[in-house]
């Protein structure tokens, strides 16, 4: 897997990795109750991002995001805060816009992205306040 690329991750991986962006860092345990999914599948989770280089795991301590994982997890941030935005525009509540945005936001393409970003004239923030990433490829730090 490419560092930078988000097609290959499934739905419980790519909310892993921007959970762990939000956070910082979490233990497994934290992890399971976030994501509504049991121990057991959270160990085998962590430990194949971790093999993909996406997060620095401990068992039992917990997992952080590595140097590639923050990369792609902001990609996905950006993609999950901009897809709020639009949705809110579209007339959904902030919590309904943020749920429909989690269940596609791995699936958006980046250049439908950044076309739904310019449309909308470069939001700096979703509807939660939450700062949007500048570029998909930058170094921007929130």
């Amino acid at each position: 897997m490419r560092r930078s690329d988000i097609s290959g991750l499934n739905w419980s991986e790519k909310e892993c990795l921007r959970l762990l962006y939000d956070k910082g860092s979490m233990k497994p345990g934290e992890l399971a109750r976030a994501l509504k999914l049991s121990p057991s599948t959270i160990t085998e989770l962590l430990q194949k991002l971790a093999n993909k280089g996406l997060v620095l795991y401990e068992r039992y301590r917990g997992a952080k995001l590595s140097e590639g994982g923050e990369k792609i997890a902001k990609k996905i941030v950006k993609k999950h805060r901009i897809l709020e935005v639009l949705f809110v525009n579209l007339g959904l509540a902030n919590d309904e816009a943020c749920l429909e945005a989690s269940k596609i936001d791995y699936l958006v393409s980046e250049n439908l992205i950044e076309c739904i970003y310019k449309k909308l004239n470069y939001p700096t923030k979703c509807p939660c306040g939450k700062r949007i990433p500048l570029s998909l490829s930058s170094s921007y730090d929130e």
